[in-house]
Formats: structure tokens, sequence, C-alpha cells
């Protein structure tokens, strides 16, 4: 083996030119899928939180702002006595002293002052995996025993690290809040933000809320809801909180669910049923756009990697040649060319390595691409087969021909 892989350094070196560009070639196409693999994510994660719910019957409903019917999630499990689960997540205002430097510059158009309070919504730690926010710096919450890890809405003058004094607004309750990193503007939060703000496109884009801090004039924080309940804080249901109610087949009629709004004092949005087939309807037309793109930039990386085989065998052909005249066999070749395409590989990995972590500080960070565990291991699994097609395709150039057929080619040209 240690032969073998100081035969595969030198002929790296005879062709170094040729294997530097097959390695750039590698990297453009990696990068160029995980790029898809990230667009295609982007449009099909936030509907997978609500998928299973929306094939449920049921109802989406909006709790009325501020109403005393409906304030936490028992109260709409009370309100729908045949629900069989409830999805969503509640949030809470909380009041702080204004700080004069961190005060929202007033927007020009609108002439409104900042207010001193704001929303603190919560993920579950299953919707933190499952739909992490983007960062622009700093970390998700943690439990810590004295602050209220909370990530904070960009625009408002906060930093990683800073204390804010607060009181939740319901029941006045203080609570010292940490500020554990900063929320990238422009991206869908799972509930819990300003009316005035909903989106409603008749799909499940609608129970979320696009969070921009340009358009607030109140800050925006999130923690988690096990964070939240430590401080003995409970989320509220009824500040623009969108919520998907199941029950049976037929466990409601249309006017007993017109009379529960009545008395509950909820907005009846639609149906899932209608949520579903148009929330399909959305993915599926993305699909559309986005699939052939990505199938084709598979069939290029298998294409990339026969051709380049190839071609780098073909040089190397009367390399080969001798090697097995003094006694090594084609099989030999076959693994040295297999070695010489692992440092290829190699070199491809730091490229694209230092392509998304300098992306991900610079041009990169107003997007949706984000390496994570299932893009690497989507990867990692196209280079295997790379690597494979390195070790078989030499074998299939290189049968049936003689060593001496190919140095009597090599020494007439």
């Amino acid at each position: 083996m240690k032969q073998n892989i100081s035969f595969a350094l030198k002929l790296s070196k005879k062709s170094l030119a040729l294997e530097l560009l097959i390695a750039i070639q590698l990297s453009v196409v990696f990068a160029l899928l995980v790029i898809m693999i990230c667009a295609i994510e982007d449009r099909t994660v936030y509907y997978s939180i609500y998928e299973d719910a929306f094939s449920q019957d049921g109802a989406i409903i909006m709790p009325n702002v501020a109403g005393s019917n409906l304030v936490y999630m028992d109260d709409i499990y009370e309100c729908f006595d045949k629900a069989t689960n409830v999805t969503g997540e509640g949030c809470t205002l909380i009041n702080y002293d204004e700080d004069p430097d961190k005060a929202y510059l007033l927007d020009i158009y609108t002439d409104r002052a900042p207010d001193t309070g704001g929303t603190l919504a919560v993920y579950s730690e299953e919707e933190f995996d499952e739909i992490p926010p983007y960062l622009i710096e700093g970390d998700l919450p943690k439990s810590d025993s004295e602050y209220l890890e909370c990530l904070a809405c960009d625009t408002f003058g906060y930093e990683v690290g800073e204390i804010v004094e607060a009181s939740e607004y319901s029941t006045g309750n203080s609570v010292k809040i940490k500020i554990c990193g900063i929320l990238q503007d422009d991206q869908m939060m799972f509930n819990g933000g300003n009316g005035a703000n909903y989106i409603y496109n008749g799909d499940f884009r609608d129970l979320y809320y696009y969070l921009n801090g340009g358009l607030r004039t109140s800050m925006y924080f999130l923690t988690s809801k096990e964070n939240l309940e430590s401080f003995g804080i409970e989320p509220q249901v009824n500040w623009f909180n969108h919520f998907v109610v199941n029950y049976e087949e037929g466990a409601y009629t249309s006017e007993e669910l017109q009379n529960l709004s009545a008395e509950y004092g909820f907005t009846l949005i639609s149906t899932t049923e209608s949520y579903y087939e148009e929330s399909n309807l959305y993915v599926r037309q993305e699909m559309y756009t986005l699939l052939p793109i990505a199938i084709s930039i598979l069939i290029i990386t298998i294409f990339t990697a026969i051709i380049t085989t190839v071609i780098s065998t073909m040089k190397n052909l009367r390399n080969y040649a001798v090697l097995y005249l003094c006694g090594a066999s084609w099989k030999n070749c076959g693994v040295i060319n297999f070695i010489n395409y692992v440092l290829i590989s190699i070199v491809t990995l730091i490229i694209d390595t230092v392509f998304f972590i300098v992306g991900q500080e610079t041009f990169l960070t107003d997007t949706v691409i984000r390496v994570n565990t299932e893009i690497v291991l989507i990867c990692t699994t196209v280079l295997v087969v790379f690597l494979l097609l390195s070790l078989v395709v030499p074998l299939i150039v290189t049968s049936g021909k003689q060593p001496r057929d190919v140095l009597k080619t090599e020494f007439r040209n």
C-alpha cells in the first residue's frame, strides 16, 4: 500500500495542473449541489411541521387578540372538547425600560415611536431542531438558572451577551433576559409576531410570521418553551398566534364551528382540507422547478467523474504499462488511480469548505444556504460514488490492453 501511495504522489506531481482543474471542477459541482439541496429544503421544511396536521380533519383558527376566552393552550382544548391534537405555539408580551441608545429609528413614513415592550415568542426543543432560525451571530438559547436566554430581532441595537431587565405583561413577574444571538431578517418564524405583518396565501405560509425588523416598532425575542416555563411563565395563545385544531371526521359541523367561533371569540380562518391542497400545490410547483435542476447537477456529477477518470487514466496509461511490466497488475494500477482521486477529493473538500466558511460570513449571509449534517451525508454519498467510479473505470479502460501495445503506441507518438 505504501508503494502504491508513493506512485500515486509521483503521478500527481506530473499531472498537477490537470488534477487541480479536476478538483476545481468537482468543487463547483458540489457547491451547486449544496445550494440546490438548501433551496429544496427551504421550500419543504416549513411545510413538514404542519403536513401531518393538514392531512387530518380540522380547522385553522386565530384566538381573539388580547381576548379573555382563549388565553392558554388548555383553553383551546376546553373549547374544542373533541380535539385530538392542536399544532402551534403561544407567546407572551413583555415590558422593559426603554433605553434611548436602543430605541428603534422612527419610520419616516409612519412616524411611529418605539414601544417599551415586545413579543417573546417560543419554540419547543423539537421545533428548534426541525426549523432552526437563521442567526446573524450567537447561538440558540440554552438553559441558564439566572437568565432567560433569548434570540433578539436585528435593527434594535442589542448585542450578544447583553442583559435586558423586563417584566411579563400579564403577571408582572420580572425576568432577566440574556441575549444569546441575533436573528436574521427576512425569515419565517413559527407563530408569534404582529398581525399587520402576516401575509395570507391560503397555504402553510399563513401560519408563519415573516420577520422583518424594519417593519416592527416593538422588540421581538425568541426563546425555548421549556426555558420560559422554567421561569414560571406560560405562553399565551391570544397574541396573533395561529393554530391547527384536529378532530375526528365529522366531529364538528360547519355550523358548530361558527357557533364556537362566536362563543369563544376566535377567527375561523379555514379548514385543513383547503390548506392541505393549497400547500401541496405550492410545494409541487416549487419542486417542478427545482428537482430537474437538482437531477441535472447529479447527472453532471456522474459524467464528470467518468470523463475525468477516463482522461486521467488515458494520460497515465504509459506509466501504468511500465508499472505492469515491472510486476504490477492492472488492478494495482486501478488502486493507484483510486488513491490519486482520493487526493483530488481532499483538495475538493478543502476548496468547498473554504468557500462555505467564507460565504457564511459574507456573500451567503442573507441566503438560505446552510450546511447541515443531512447535506454533508448527501455530499459524502456522492463523493463515495465518485471514488468508486475512479476505481472501476480504469479497469474498464485498460481491459484487453497489453502493456507492450501501449508502449509501442507511445513510442510511435
